[in-house]
């Protein structure tokens, strides 16, 4: 458990520093983290923190997407924004 959330949060900062707000796979990366953290980790309130702050940093970087990865974000968004 603990070397889960070690790794998540090291490729979760790596990926906000790599890639795009609206990235797919950052957003993955994002939802999994969150749903790391509050079903196993169970600290519901920073999963709702991470969900959160994905969600809100893909909203204002949708408009350079293209079609496909366009609609893999707005998906994963979707998600994002359920869990909150």
């Amino acid at each position: 458990k603990e070397n889960a959330n070690f790794y998540y949060t090291k490729a979760y900062k790596l990926g906000r520093e790599k890639l795009d707000a609206s990235h797919p796979t950052l957003l993955g990366l994002g939802l999994n983290y969150a749903v790391f953290l509050y079903e196993v980790a169970k600290e519901s309130e920073k999963a709702c923190q991470i969900s959160k702050a994905t969600f809100d940093a893909a909203i204002a970087d949708l408009q350079q997407l293209d079609d496909q990865n366009y609609k893999d974000s707005t998906l994963i968004m979707r998600l994002l924004r359920d869990n909150l």
